[in-house]
């Protein structure tokens, strides 16, 4: 009931909740610490480590074992997967040394996680993980 009435006000009359409209609420980035908040400190510090460390070619032990510690190949585990994508395109931001170096690549990791969905749900939340900030995009000049 709580949220019928919010979505009827935000329709209505957006004012009333402090947004102009309903596009201007889509366009709020998403803080950095909500995204972090669904990853455990271990899972991001492992995350990190194969986008910083691991050479691209030799990842897959490590994809494997990092599949396999968070349960990512369950049905609940892969729901967990589009707040991975969603950290990794907001969140991390590699230096450019990174950058430069031989190491598995945020592109890399982003397509292996999709790789791994088996639902349709699961591979379209997925897609709209990767996609969202970039649909809404404003460039601030």
């Amino acid at each position: 009931p709580e949220f019928e009435q919010l979505w009827k006000e935000m329709n209505e009359a957006p004012e009333g909740v402090g947004i102009r409209d309903l596009w201007d609420l889509l366009c709020v980035k998403t803080p950095v610490d909500v995204l972090r908040s669904r990853l455990t400190p271990e899972m991001e510090q492992q995350l990190l480590f194969i986008m910083s460390h691991v050479k691209m070619g030799q990842q897959q032990r490590y994809q494997k074992w990092f599949m396999s510690r968070w349960g990512l190949q369950t049905s609940e585990g892969e729901s967990l997967i589009p707040d991975l994508v969603r950290y990794i395109c907001c969140v991390y931001h590699p230096s450019n040394e990174v950058l430069r170096s031989e190491v598995v690549q945020r592109w890399a990791t982003v397509g292996w996680l999709y790789t791994t969905v088996r639902s349709e749900t699961g591979k379209a939340n997925t897609k709209l993980a990767l996609f969202y900030d970039w649909l809404f995009y404003e460039r601030k000049t």
